[in-house]
């Protein structure tokens, strides 16, 4: 539909699913409970959309499947048929990922995805490597939330290029699990625009594991520290 056309989906239930018809990466896609909610869904639905159209269809639970093939001389090949695990819900513009083992992430997500997702929630297990991962290879990323994993450590050198000393630019907020205990070397080394870290549990870091995050403010537990131009600098508050 390239108007919202209520007597065409009067048969429908909420929630409902809406999405653009020719968008990619989850873009614009959300689930909606109310009427209101479903109008502002389709109008940026639609404006999303190269050619101005939206889909509204009931939201439906359960296991998704992906199917890869090509055509050739006519005939289908099929290439891989795999259960998708990536995407629990999507909660306005985040990605909610949620992963069983170690590699969930490399396998699961496109490279269309790892290009454009910018707000990214990760749900149940994850190692070291995926936490890596996602520094190295999520390229937009601005808020990564991980309170729903098991981490306890944020790995050395996470979201900094090791050796080549910079960090990940593009990241503005990380909010860590309670099982989260400490914050690697270097693990968040160069990210000048990170601007909140997160941390609900009693979390060990040093200079090293922050440094050049001169914007930066730092909820850990109960305390607000807001930082300024360098680690020695910072401002205590009770968080009531």
């Amino acid at each position: 539909m390239d108007e919202l056309d209520f007597d065409k989906i009067a048969h429908l239930s909420y929630p409902l699913i809406v999405k653009p018809v020719d968008s990619y990466s989850s873009r614009g896609v959300r689930k909606v409970l109310t009427k209101d909610e479903l109008i502002l869904a389709f109008n940026d639905a639609v404006t999303i959309s190269r050619t101005k159209t939206a889909v509204v269809e009931e939201f439906v639970e359960g296991d998704e499947l992906t199917v890869d093939v090509y055509i050739e001389n006519g005939y289908v090949n099929f290439i891989l048929k795999d259960q998708i695990i990536k995407i629990a819900y999507i909660s306005d513009e985040a990605f909610v990922l949620v992963c069983k083992q170690e590699g969930d992430i490399q396998k699961k997500l496109t490279d269309a995805q790892k290009r454009s997702i910018t707000h990214l929630i990760v749900e149940g297990y994850i190692a070291d490597s995926d936490v890596r991962y996602i520094g190295d290879q999520m390229l937009a990323l601005e808020i990564l939330d991980l309170r729903k994993t098991t981490i306890t450590k944020v790995p050395d050198y996470a979201f900094c290029k090791g050796e080549l000393k910079y960090g990940k630019e593009s990241l503005r907020k990380v909010y860590l699990p309670i099982t989260c205990t400490s914050i690697g070397y270097h693990a968040f080394y160069g990210c000048i625009n990170l601007e909140y870290l997160e941390a609900k549990g009693d979390v060990n870091f040093n200079e090293q594991s922050l440094l050049f995050c001169d914007k930066i403010s730092l909820c850990i537990g109960s305390v607000l520290l807001l930082r300024y131009k360098s680690i020695i600098s910072l401002k205590t508050f009770e968080i009531n």
